[in-house]
């Protein structure tokens, strides 16, 4: 079954387990990346939402259309 969240947990030194996010250029946590399928990044939310979590991530998936 294809996945429709992945989940990286990242530390406050803003490392995480086998260099998963390696060259993802994460200056500040919570930073919340969100991809396309083919593993194209479509937007980021970094420390925190300009709105809420829920309407820029909307906001960022309406610009994926």
């Amino acid at each position: 079954k294809e996945k429709n969240v992945e989940i990286i947990a990242v530390d406050g030194n803003k490392k995480a387990e086998n260099g998963i996010i390696d060259g993802l250029d994460i200056q500040r946590v919570p930073t919340f990346i969100v991809f396309d399928k083919k593993g194209k990044e479509l937007g980021r939310i970094v420390e925190h939402p300009k709105a809420t979590l829920e309407a820029d991530l909307l906001e960022i998936y309406k610009k994926k259309s």
